[in-house]
């Protein structure tokens, strides 16, 4: 006789029952409706279809199962692999998915076997390795590393590979069919659950069994049951679902198992992460209810999905449920860390204006178009203050003597006195902010009217006249030293002793609109801006911190401080806490980055903006818990219960690509080829509570000066990258603020096109080399052939002016000269034959006369254009003929010296007998000297010429006329010698030239170059 089961508490059932019948609103439901602690959403980023299975892996990845493929998601972006993308894929029908405790993935398909995703790669398991069954419906890992895979036809085994794998009889890579009984041989596998001790819970469409030592023993109270789900709680309590007609938990013996009978029909159980078991109840024909067990047999209820359609479920790591439905895609379910506030079910959400709190604790709230609202303390029951009918309340203001003021829209003022509301003071119409200073005076913001200042009966109104910088005021606060602030739409102003005095920083603000005053317990005033971020006025000194520096908003509406040193702000982008030594080192300069904290919709907001216009909005109660007033409602946050997940994100580069082409992403590093002129990197990181509001930095290190703020961007594009080795790394922050700084690295490879690379350049440098030494010796030829031209035409020019010269000399000495010599002998005749005519006889003899002299400046002409005893006697006797005749008719002495010289070529020759020619013109013109000498001798190889005197040197620069010295040098340059004149003056001037010989001339020292 089988054992009686008996019943759940009668306690919990109720409870259920309850729960299901508040929660059964209607037949059919479009979206969930999440319980009181949570939020619902559906992941708009996934298609809505079937989602079969849901796991998270350990590298923070969400893969999701579908009848259409593989799905890997990050929260924000998916990637599907199906059969037509991966080729290792078996099937695109996926069943269930698991992860081993070393991280691979198994896939469990329709009709594919099982396939593992290991580092990146998929690997099909089917009858090649030992699989037989195509069809997977269960896959878990045993205590001692086996890994078992449940089919339509049979259990299978695969022990872990490894020093710590188990000696079963396989140990290869390879599916073994379990045979040890003829029960589980071709059954068909529904579920598979491991237990502590080591046995192996084994679900089929004939009962349950239980595998340990080799041996499957049925549980005899659900023998031929088909157990349609399966799961342990942390407790080691199974529970199941049979034949979707019965519920029961099974407490497990050593020897025995007691099966008790629950009266609800869950649909499925799993066990989530951290000890969470979840179930799914039948609500009714048309609605699934998803539960959390609480204890033993207490269940919560966690949210209801319309039309019975929750298929899959999944807890990720930082407690987020994931929940797949069938056609409905899937939904993200995350506990609540904001909670929102209902005045009154006929009170608007966003009518809520303005809020305080007075000395007894009582929360107050104004609202726009309902009046007063108050909440005793301890006590989140609101009712109306009748008192005051409906006014619309835009501005409550707390005095230190407990006295509440309450500001309309219209010129309605009103104050407490501590039993009832009583007409305060008079003002113009429109007020948006009320604050009272320790002197007890009250100041009005008003909406067009600027401010005023209520005291001892009397009123003081500041204006733009008065120096504000606008009459549209928006905020109030006093600092410690008792001076005002105004913040109004175009600025911020400062009152002090009754005047509107200027401020270091205050032209920063000009034309700002200042939303927000807070001064904190330091003294510091903090400024709301819309647009513009949060300034920090401290120590007369003003400084900005927006976006930039990481603040996920520049519209700030509201600023509260905590007991933990954090600032909060109530921002267009949600509810923002930030540390307030964060911020004072970011707006100091110490640090470039502040990480926030960011409530929003996902922690329970109707929608993230906040601030309503009217001051205060928000305010911290005496038991530290934040109030905001939002246009989604009212919403309290306590700070003490706010627990950022201190784990960094992990980062991860997922695709890099080249001009839209994929690279193959290595170990390390990519390769972009040569030519790419658009580098782009997709990176990701995995924290799932807000997946969108993870923002990224990034930085390719030898290219980039500094990082790049990225915001929620998830690629970085580079153009035209030049050749190098890079490193492309990515950090991340969540939402908690809590950032991955080492990130991920990814080694970039930009290689260079062909005309970069080394060997072109080395063969460019070489080429260009060659084409400029080709260059240089291109102009070096020519120049020398110009000059080889020039210098044959300058020596063929001074042959030819000294063979004119020899001709010109031979002219007038045998013709001009001989003429002239008969016209002497005829005058000389007939001189004789006059003696008797004494006129005729004087003519005669002055023909002669001038006959004679002309025949001697014919002569000296010749000499001077060809000297005769230069061709009759040689250069040496000629030079020291002209030496003796020069100093026959010079005062200057003159010494001449000639060593071993023989005949040389004529060009030679005459060369250096202008040489001495102009020499001695120098020394009788020039020089003033009284001794000059000439030295002449042949050496080997050459012949060298010098004169050098005693006179006063040169001063002017040499004369270029072709007569002179340098037309000299010129005409020794051209027989390839060297001439050099040193001079200074006082000091004389020595004249060297020195002419190399032909090569027969070197070796013989005589020789006549006349003869022959």
């Amino acid at each position: 006789m089988r054992p009686r089961a008996p019943p759940c508490g009668i306690w919990t059932s109720a409870a259920l029952y309850l729960a299901a019948r508040v929660l059964s609103a209607s037949e059919a439901m479009p979206y969930p409706i999440p319980g009181p602690d949570y939020v619902v959403e559906r992941v708009a980023a996934l298609p809505q279809v079937t989602i079969r299975a849901i796991t998270q892996t350990q590298d923070g990845y969400l893969w999701i199962g579908t009848y259409n493929g593989l799905i890997r998601f990050d929260g924000v972006r998916s990637i599907k692999f199906d059969v037509a993308n991966t080729r290792a894929l078996s099937s695109d029908g996926v069943y269930l998915l698991y992860e081993d405790r070393l991280g691979d993935l198994w896939i469990g398909t329709d009709d594919g076997g099982v396939i593992r995703y290991r580092e990146g790669e998929f690997q099909a398991f089917g009858a090649a390795q030992g699989l037989t069954e195509s069809e997977v419906r269960a896959v878990c890992e045993g205590k001692d590393g086996k890994l078992w895979v449940g089919t339509g036809r049979g259990l299978f085994y695969k022990s872990r590979l490894g020093t710590d794998a188990s000696p079963y009889q396989d140990q290869k890579d390879r599916f073994t069919l379990f045979e040890t009984t003829n029960l589980l041989a071709s059954a068909r596998i529904t579920t598979l659950v491991p237990a502590p001790d080591g046995s192996l819970w084994v679900g089929t469409a004939k009962g349950l069994f239980r595998l340990r030592n080799g041996n499957a023993e049925p549980v005899p109270e659900v023998i031929d049951w088909y157990v349609q789900g399966l799961a342990m709680d942390s407790y080691g309590v199974l529970w199941a679902n049979l034949g979707a007609q019965r519920n029961v938990r099974i407490i497990a013996h050593p020897e025995s198992t007691l099966v008790q009978e629950c009266p609800f029909r869950y649909s499925w159980y799993q066990m989530g992460r951290a000890g969470t078991f979840w179930l799914a109840e039948y609500t009714g024909p048309s609605a699934d209810t998803l539960l959390r067990l609480e204890g033993p047999t207490n269940v919560v209820v966690m949210a209801r999905f319309p039309q019975r359609s929750l298929v899959s479920l999944c807890e990720d790591l930082l407690g987020n449920t994931w929940v797949g439905m069938e056609s409905y895609g899937m939904f993200h379910m995350r506990r609540k860390q904001v909670r929102a506030i209902t005045i009154r079910e006929d009170v608007p959400s966003n009518d809520a204006t303005t809020i305080t709190e007075d000395r007894s604790g009582r929360i107050w709230v104004g609202t726009f178009r309902n009046g007063l609202f108050a909440a005793e303390p301890g006590i989140l029951n609101f009712e109306s203050v009748r008192a005051l009918g409906r006014p619309a309340v835009t501005a409550l203001g707390q005095g230190a003597d407990n006295v509440l003021w309450v500001g309309t829209y219209g010129s309605d003022r009103f104050r407490w006195n501590g039993t009832g509301f009583v007409e305060g003071e008079k003002g113009l119409p429109g007020c948006r902010t009320m604050y009272q200073d320790r002197q007890g005076g009250l100041w009005v913001g008003t909406l067009i009217n600027g401010v005023e200042h209520h005291r001892d009966g009397q009123l003081t109104r500041y204006t733009t006249r008065e120096g504000l910088a606008s009459d549209r005021v928006q905020c109030l606060a006093e600092d410690p030293g008792g001076d005002m602030w105004i913040g109004t739409l175009r600025g911020l102003n400062r009152i002090s002793a009754g005047k509107v005095i200027r401020f270091s920083g205050e032209d920063v603000l000009t034309r700002k609109t200042i939303r927000a005053l807070y001064v904190d317990q330091r003294g510091a005033l903090w400024i709301g801006m819309l647009g513009s971020g949060l300034g920090r006025c401290h120590k007369n000194q003003l400084q900005i911190i927006t976006t930039r520096h990481g603040l996920p908003s520049d519209a700030v509406e509201q600023i509260l401080e905590d007991d933990d040193g954090h600032l909060w702000l109530g921002t267009w982008a949600g509810i923002v806490r930030v540390s307030r030594d964060e911020l004072d080192a970011c707006a100091e300069g110490r640090q470039s980055f502040v990480k926030p904290l960011t409530l929003g919709p996902e922690d329970g907001m109707a929608m993230p903006r906040c601030g309503t216009g009217f001051q205060p909005s928000c305010m911290k109660s005496r038991s530290g818990i934040l109030w905001f007033c939002t246009p989604g409602g009212l919403v309290t946050v306590d700070p003490k219960s706010i627990k950022p997940g201190m784990q960094p994100p992990p980062v991860y580069i997922e695709e890099a690509t080249a001009d839209d082409r994929s690279l193959a992403l290595g170990t390390r590093s990519v390769t972009v080829p040569p030519g790419a002129r658009r580098a782009s990197f997709r990176y990701t990181a995995l924290s799932f509570s807000a997946p969108e509001k993870i923002i990224f930095r990034y930085r390719l290190e030898s290219y980039d000066d500094a990082w790049v703020n990225a915001g929620a961007a998830r690629e970085a594009t580079y153009t035209r990258l030049p050749a190098g080795k890079y490193q492309f790394r990515v950090s991340a922050g969540n939402k908690d603020g809590v950032w991955n700084t080492a990130g991920a690295v990814l080694g970039v490879i930009v290689v260079a096109p062909w005309w970069q690379t080394w060997w072109f350049r080395a063969v460019a440098v070489v080429c260009l080399m060659g084409m400029v030494f080709g260059a240089y010796e291109l102009r070096i030829y020519q120049h020398k052939r110009a000059r080889t031209v020039q210098e044959l035409f300058a020596r063929r020019l001074i042959e030819s002016q000294e063979h004119e010269r020899k001709r010109v000399a031979a002219e007038l000495h045998d013709s001009l000269g001989q003429s002239l010599q008969v016209i002497k002998g005829r005058a000389q005749l007939g001189l004789n034959r006059a003696t008797d005519s004494p006129e005729s006889s004087k003519q005669f003899e002055e023909i002669s006369n001038a006959a004679g002299q002309a025949i001697q400046e014919v002569r000296a002409i010749s000499h001077a254009l060809r000297p005769a005893e230069l061709d009759q006697l040689g250069l040496g006797k000629a030079i020291e003929w002209m030496v003796e005749r020069t100093a026959a008719t010079s005062t200057t002495k003159f010494g001449c010296e000639v060593d071993g010289l023989g005949r040389l070529p004529p060009e030679i020759e005459i060369t250096i007998y202008r040489i001495a020619q102009e020499g001695i013109n120098n020394v009788l013109k020039h020089a003033n000297a009284t001794e000059a000498i000439l030295q002449l001798q042949q050496e080997a190889g050459t012949v060298r010429f010098s004169i050098f005197d005693n006179g006063r040197g040169l001063e002017k620069p040499l004369r270029n006329d072709g007569q002179g010295l340098m037309g000299i040098a010129e005409r020794v340059r051209l027989l390839g010698g060297k001439f050099d004149i040193q001079s200074a003056p006082g000091k004389g001037t020595r004249l060297t030239a020195t002419i190399p010989l032909p090569p027969d001339l070197a070796l013989n020292r005589n020789p006549d170059p006349h003869e022959g």
